[in-house]
Formats: C-alpha cells, structure tokens, sequence
C-alpha cells in the first residue's frame, strides 16, 4: 500500500486522507463481479432519533448490497482503516457490513454524515471508500466533503478507479447527481465507543 499523495487542504487533513489508485484493476474488477452478483436494495436513510430505516428521494437514490463476511475485501478495506487510524488514534472495536453501490443516471445521496448513533454502544467511527468505476464511465458521481466555514472540497486524486478515501465519520460528504454513465463504490464503517 503506497502512501496518501493527495495533499487535502489543512482544514481537512485531520479528517479526511486519500490513497489515490492504490487498488489494482483486476481486483476492483472482481470486487465489481462480487457485488453486482449480491441481491440490490434501494439506499437506505437513518433517523437519528429512533435508528429506523426510511427512504427520502429528495435525499438518497442510489442501489446497494451488502457484504457480511470477514474475508479478503474485509481485510483490504480494514488495511486502510489502520493505517490512518494509526496517526488518529480512535477506538475502533467493530464494524457494519460493507456496502456496495452502483450510481445510475439521475442518482446522488445529498448531504449526509456517516456516524449513526442512536441507540447504539458503538457508533460509526471511520469510513473507507473504494473508488471501483473508472473517471471515464460516467459524468457526475463526484465524491465532495462539506466544512460549513470552509466549503466544499472535491478530492480529484478520488475519481480515479482503485483509489480509497477514508475519513471520519463526523464529516458532512455527499455524492452528486450522475449525469452519465454509472459509478460503482465500496464503503466499510469501522466502529467503536461512543466519544467522550
């Protein structure tokens, strides 16, 4: 695994670090044959009230399945999470299953944070992300980090095919409207206590 050579912005570099194309094509390949085998759901929401599944289409289309097992994609995904997690030291203890996505024409999931607390005695801690759908197969689908007093930062080094973000959970991020094409992810969240 090579280092991070995308240079976020220093308001962010506590929060977010990008690998760009550190996974090879031949695996995101057999990744893409794994999930596009798996049985698709529409994406789910999270009300942060109750933990209860719901589904907006002003704020989610997109498709998904799951992978449960701990296996080689759990290890490659978790490879990443250690990594960084080394230099920020969060409690990490569990994880959710990992989450295939495939973004048509006309999907995005808007402004979102990936931590989901409720009701929990862990909460999502780290997100990893795994760019699988090369720059050219589709328009839109940007990746974009969100900071209220900062603005948007878009990670171009992301958009390449086997590259991995991961970033903390507590960041607002969403993905714009695919225009053309579609666009394929992985995303594992690791887990831990809550945070004191």
């Amino acid at each position: 695994m090579g280092p991070p050579n995308e240079q976020v912005p220093d308001w962010l570099s506590d929060r977010l670090v990008v690998f760009p194309t550190v996974v090879d094509p031949q695996t995101c390949d057999r990744i893409v044959a794994l999930g596009d085998a798996l049985p698709f759901v529409r994406g789910p929401l999270h009300n942060e009230k109750t933990g209860e599944r719901y589904f907006d289409e002003h704020v989610r289309v997109t498709n998904v399945s799951w992978f449960h097992e701990r296996d080689w994609l759990f290890e490659l995904m978790q490879s990443y999470a250690r990594r960084v997690n080394d230099a920020w030291g969060f409690d990490l203890t569990d994880n959710d299953p990992m989450q295939f996505a495939v973004y048509r024409r006309g999907d995005f999931f808007e402004w979102h944070k990936d931590m989901l607390r409720v009701r929990r005695e862990t909460i999502r801690k780290l997100s990893v992300v795994l760019q699988l759908s090369e720059r050219a197969s589709y328009r839109g689908g940007a990746l974009e980090f969100l900071d209220n007093d900062r603005g948007v930062y878009v990670p171009d080094g992301f958009a390449e095919r086997g590259s991995v973000a991961v970033f903390a959970t507590l960041l607002k991020h969403r993905v714009t409207p695919v225009k053309e094409g579609e666009r394929r992810s992985l995303t594992a969240w690791f887990k831990g206590p809550p945070f004191r």
